[in-house]
This record gives C-alpha cells, sequence and structure tokens, in this order.
C-alpha cells in the first residue's frame, strides 16, 4: 500500500472525526451538555479487510473514549457505533447485478440472517443522543446483527445446531 493512501484513509476516517469533535466540544461545554457520536465499522473490531480503513476506525474508537474521559466532567458525552452490513440502495444494486456467491457469503455469517437498515442505524443515534442514554459514555456499540458477537456462523451451525428451533423443556 502507498503511504499516501494510508495518510488520505487515515485523514477521512480519523483526522476528520477528530477536527469535527476538535470544534464542536467547546460550544457542546458552553451549552451545558451534549453527545458525540462517532461512525465506525465492524470491520474494526474484528480485522475484517480493509486494513487502513479498519485501523483508522479502531482509532475512532480511542478517540471517542478519550473525548468521554476528558470532558465528561462537561456533561459532553462520546460513543461510537460499529455498524455491519447495511442494506441501502448501493448494497441492493451491488447484490442485484449480478447477485454474487460472496454477498450470500457475507449474509451468512450474520447471526439474525440479514443485513441491516439505515433507519435501525438512525434510531440508535437517536437514542445515544437523547436523554434516555444520559449515563452511556465511551463505549462501542455495535449495530451489527450480531457479526461481531461470536464465531463465525459457518463453524457454529454444524457445531452448535443453530438452525434447529428451540425446544420447549418437558414438566
Amino acid at each position: 500500500m502507498e503511504i499516501s493512501t494510508w495518510e488520505e484513509s487515515l485523514g477521512v476516517n480519523l483526522t476528520g472525526p477528530y477536527l469535527c469533535s476538535r470544534e464542536v466540544i467547546p460550544p457542546t461545554a458552553e451549552g451545558g451538555s451534549g453527545s458525540i457520536v462517532h461512525v465506525s465499522t465492524a470491520n474494526a473490531l474484528t480485522g475484517i479487510s480493509a486494513s487502513v480503513y479498519s485501523a483508522a476506525k479502531s482509532g475512532l474508537y480511542a478517540l471517542s473514549r478519550m473525548i468521554a474521559v476528558h470532558y465528561g466532567s462537561h456533561d459532553i458525552r462520546s460513543n461510537v457505533l460499529s455498524l455491519g452490513t447495511l442494506m441501502t440502495e448501493q448494497r441492493q444494486d451491488r447484490m442485484d447485478n449480478p447477485p454474487t456467491e460472496t454477498h450470500q457469503e457475507l449474509l451468512d455469517e450474520y447471526p439474525l440472517g440479514r443485513f441491516g437498515w439505515p433507519e435501525e442505524v438512525a434510531e440508535t443515534v437517536l437514542f445515544l443522543a437523547s436523554p434516555r442514554s444520559s449515563f452511556i459514555t465511551g463505549v462501542d456499540v455495535p449495530v451489527d446483527g450480531g457479526l461481531t458477537a461470536g464465531l463465525s456462523q459457518q463453524f457454529h451451525r454444524p457445531v452448535s445446531n443453530v438452525d434447529e428451533p428451540p425446544q420447549r423443556r418437558s414438566q
């Protein structure tokens, strides 16, 4: 990888959020309280491909924790969302033209058996920005359909019988 590619990705995915946070923190403190929600990726938690992108997004979690610790006394909260694959129009177009085995293999890794929707991310951001989450700061919230919850679904299915419906225990 060229160093220019590395620097560009760090600039967009880590330096950019740092600069935005740096500018919003003083007026937020003056206003009495606030919440910063950074958007990351499940890749940063698992090491799934895109090394520089994953490294930058991992750094975003460290940045968010630092903000939470340093500015919590000013009632500024900072959290990260680590997103799994989302079903956007662009994702749908890539899946339809032509559909590939890779997309099904990726989908098979999600315990919920589906990709997320942008509306689900928006609801999580609204929660983290609201007073309902006033005691949540410095954490990563995976919005990933269980992708980062455990081992590969390809491993779990045969070993743990995860495809069998739950059975009631007889009394």
